[in-house]
């Protein structure tokens, strides 16, 4: 026979209880429970009272180590108290006042105002690390054309205008090849275009490709395709020519005064 934990009775049944008809083993089961629970508990709370000793402790290590010195008010004697013995605060005897004299007060010099920082001087020759002359300086290659010659011939229309056709000698003197080049006739302040051709005047045919290798001299007839008003002053003329540079300047020009035949 059993006690029953849940009515209290004693029932005959050791397994359920004959009168509230509720299994032994659940109750013990939940007891079990209720056990690991509080023991669970338990070790909770001395986690936590150790965890706040430790804590404490921490607090009160850190305080000790930050606490300021304190001197003591004793450690040096004060300077009334020196003087009445007849010596100063570093040990130097002070003299005694004489009667009827003021005591001389010892005023420390002053420190000297900076003077202001004068500039550097300039010497009256200076040497130049990279001289005009020094071959080892790397200069950067340029595009460069000269016209070498210009021949031409104007012929009157009878018209109070004239056209102008010859030739021009073009040399590409620069370290890069000339793409396309433009001839020009300037008289007095005033440019007419000279167009390169190949063939005869009768016939001419324009000039497709107007590239120059580096070093190389070409010499190209030219006409003017429209004519141009008749000077009646000429104070001068010359040929202009301005290429195109595969390189810098990418622009360049030059120019030789004009030979009428």
């Amino acid at each position: 026979m059993t006690r029953c934990n849940w009515c209290g009775l004693v029932s005959e049944d050791d397994e359920i209880c004959s009168w509230c008809k509720r299994p032994f083993a659940a109750h013990m089961a939940e007891g079990k429970s209720a056990e690991v629970l509080g023991e669970r508990r338990r070790r909770r709370n001395l986690a936590v009272a150790v965890a706040g000793l430790l804590l404490i402790l921490l607090v009160g290590v850190i305080g000790w180590q930050i606490r300021p010195t304190r001197r003591h008010a004793t450690s040096s004697p004060s300077f009334a108290t020196v003087a009445e013995k007849g010596r100063s605060p570093s040990g130097i005897p002070i003299p005694p006042a004489q009667e009827g004299r003021p005591r001389t007060q010892v005023v420390p010099p002053s420190k000297p105002s900076p003077s202001p920082a004068l500039p550097p001087s300039t010497p009256d020759s200076i040497q130049d690390d990279n001289p005009a002359g020094d071959s080892s300086t790397p200069t950067l290659p340029l595009g460069s054309v000269q016209v070498v010659a210009a021949s031409l011939v104007a012929r009157d229309d009878n018209a109070g205008q004239e056209w102008a056709v010859g030739s021009v000698t073009v040399k590409n003197t620069g370290a890069y090849p000339v793409t396309d080049y433009r001839i020009f006739l300037r008289i007095n302040d005033s440019e007419y275009s000279l167009t390169p051709f190949n063939g005869s005047i009768s016939a001419p045919q324009a000039v497709q490709d107007r590239r120059i290798a580096p070093g190389a001299q070409i010499e190209v007839p030219v006409m003017t395709t429209t004519p141009y008003p008749t000077p009646t002053v000429v104070l001068s003329r010359s040929v202009i020519v301005r290429a195109d540079v595969d390189g810098p300047p990418n622009t360049v020009s030059d120019s030789i005064p004009a030979v009428f035949g």
